[in-house]
């Protein structure tokens, strides 16, 4: 699947839900340059000159094996 399919995944990072636990996890990432130049194409856009994010990922309350995720993301 190229970059410009429908489906296909232009940023990703994995967390499993096995590493999360009790105490949780940060994820944080820039987008490297091929992610960003897919991005912008895709979204029409002129150029995508950063993208970053950090991200804190939590088990929930409920239901059981539900996580959380909170953070930030910033774009140019």
């Amino acid at each position: 699947m190229s970059a410009d399919a429908p489906g296909a995944r232009l940023v990703a990072r994995l967390v499993a839900p096995d590493d999360v636990g009790r105490e949780g996890v940060t994820l944080a990432f820039e987008a490297e340059p091929a992610e960003r130049e897919a991005l912008a194409r895709r979204l029409d856009l002129l150029a995508l000159e950063t993208l970053a994010a950090e991200l804190r990922f939590e088990e929930a309350d409920a239901p059981a094996g539900a996580i959380r995720v909170s953070g930030t993301m910033r774009a140019r």
